[in-house]
């Protein structure tokens, strides 16, 4: 049987990872947040202002955690009769950061083309298929 201390997201670190977070919510309220702040559009503000920070939705959705978190406390306890929804954002699909010269060529059929930072604007292709090189 585990004891409290020995689960993992109740680490030291995730104590102070929270903290931080409670933080930045109430510098964002410019005040001592209270349970009247614990509603959606007060949490979507802050959590859109994350966000246009430059700060990613997976980030922001750290944060919706930390304040939701506390929502269900708050109700656990009495405090406010229901937690507010709070919609997750979506994270943008990964895109690869790059081709290798086998990917690129099965996605070619056979055929890649290669360039240097000195040569942007020229490449050099290369016909797997046909054996042949040729410079654009």
């Amino acid at each position: 049987q585990k004891h409290f201390t020995e689960n993992p997201g109740n680490t030291r670190e995730h104590e102070l990872d929270q903290a931080r977070k409670l933080n930045q919510f109430r510098r964002y309220l410019g005040r001592e947040p209270t349970i009247e702040d614990l509603t959606a559009d007060t949490i979507g503000g802050y959590l859109r202002g994350v966000i246009d920070s430059g700060n990613s939705a997976s980030t922001a959705n750290s944060h919706r955690c930390v304040l939701l978190l506390l929502a269900h406390t708050a109700e656990r306890e009495g405090l406010i009769a229901k937690p507010p929804r709070v919609k997750k954002f979506k994270a943008p699909k990964r895109m690869p950061r790059g081709f290798r010269v086998d990917e690129m060529t099965r996605i070619n059929k056979g055929r890649a083309f290669f360039t240097t930072p000195e040569h942007l604007g020229k490449y050099l292709f290369v016909d797997y298929l046909k054996r042949k090189r040729k410079v654009l």
